[in-house]
């Protein structure tokens, strides 16, 4: 399935734009919230258009790369080969330090990408063969057959930086599987295991995918290429005055981003996170995430200030799973006897998951009833990006007055 290329981040904005809340309910902006109905939240900060991913990172993502030509220079031989080139294209929250703005993503880095080995298969026991051999991208050349060369070194393979592993495949069903072990910022994401079948080169028949191993949970959390998420680009052209038996393949990795924002503005209350959030197919960043609130641990006082600290929950979704978030948490007032709204209970639900294309899932945000008397709380969905590969999605909200 192809999704979407990368999305404009102007509308992933980097700061928290202000909205208004619905009790019991949520409003529901199909982008990034301009303007609310009254109170100081409408003001909306200078820097509300600024983008979460950096500019130079983003040119990177821009500019896709295509497959080369399968022409091999590493084995002695002049036939029977696949090229399996790999591009990191990950990329990984980064601390927070803005507690208004949130948090930022930038390309992955030193050990984000870290060779796992080669493996030839030979399913049909008939004698085929396979060896490998490194290209000069990450390690240096590599002799033939040196199956452990590279397997583990660090830094890897750096954003934006392409690694080849050229293999010989003599045989009608050999298949050659390459392990990645992958993870971005402070997210493992484990191994991912990466198949070329070649037969025939042009004209012949070819196919690929990355995933799981049976019996392995991992292998769900990037996409490989765009033109297909779980399998490669291939070119089956030949070098020029060489119409041997070669097949090229291209595996471009990128991930997923999420990233939740919660704002209070109420003054004189409290919103306490006291229960560990609620996700199928998302992995959390703890850096980049608000400390303690990964752990059910945390709480943000109110301000009726335009601009003012939020709470974040920053991850990664995997492009299979459903990508479901759910966050709960009590209202606390400091002066009780005037908040109906005091010990209310607001819950946040996210889905990021789009099984169709870019059909985005379902979002709420609600005040549940609490008091009948006194000040009431409302809360409203101030923004939301359904986000895809390499576009982070984004679910914000804010919680006010009101009845």
């Amino acid at each position: 399935m192809t999704r979407r290329g990368i999305t404009s981040a102007v509308a992933v904005s980097a700061v928290l734009l202000a909205g208004v809340i619905t009790g019991c309910g949520s409003s529901d902006p199909a982008t990034t919230a301009t303007s609310g109905s009254g109170g100081p939240s409408q003001a909306q900060p200078a820097s509300a258009g600024a983008e979460r991913i950096d500019s130079a990172v983003q040119d990177v993502l821009s500019n896709y790369p295509s497959t080369p030509i399968c022409n091999p220079g590493g084995l002695p031989i002049e036939d029977e080969e696949t090229c399996q080139h790999f591009w990191n294209y990950m990329l990984a929250w980064q601390p927070l330090t803005d507690a208004e703005g949130g948090p930022t993503l930038a390309g992955a880095g030193a050990g984000s990408m870290i060779y796992g080995g080669f493996e030839g298969l030979f399913p049909d026991a008939g004698g085929g063969r396979s060896s490998h051999w490194w290209g000069p991208d990450i390690c240096g050349g590599n002799p033939r057959g040196n199956t452990t060369h590279c397997k583990g070194a660090r830094p890897g393979l750096l954003f934006g930086k392409r690694a080849l592993v050229e293999t010989e495949d003599n045989g009608d069903a050999v298949k050659s599987r390459v392990t990645w072990a992958l993870a971005p910022g402070d997210v493992t994401f484990g191994n991912e295991y990466f198949l070329a079948y070649n037969n025939g080169g042009a004209g012949g028949d070819q196919y690929a995918f990355c995933s799981t191993r049976s019996g392995h949970t991992s292998g769900q959390w990037v996409s490989c290429s765009r033109t297909s998420d779980d399998g490669a680009q291939i070119n089956t052209a030949q070098p020029a005055g060489n119409n041997e038996d070669y097949a090229s393949y291209g595996w471009v990795l990128e991930d997923y981003p999420i990233l939740i924002g919660i704002r209070n503005g109420i003054s004189g209350s409290t919103f306490v996170v006291n229960a560990r959030p609620s996700t199928a197919g998302v992995a959390f960043s703890t850096n980049a995430s608000t400390p303690g609130i990964t752990t059910g641990n945390a709480s943000l006082k109110g301000s009726s200030a335009a601009s003012s600290p939020g709470l974040w929950l920053a991850g990664f979704r995997t492009r299979t799973g459903n990508g479901v978030v759910s966050v709960t948490g009590k209202l606390m007032a400091d002066k009780p006897e005037n908040a109906g709204y005091n010990g209310a209970s607001v819950v946040l639900k996210a889905d990021f998951s789009q099984a169709s294309g870019e059909t985005a899932g379902a979002r709420s945000c609600k005040v549940l009833a609490h008091a009948a008397l006194g000040d009431q709380a409302k809360c409203s969905i101030v923004e939301w990006v359904p986000g895809g590969r390499s576009a982070p999605g984004v679910f914000r909200v804010e919680i006010q007055t009101g009845s």
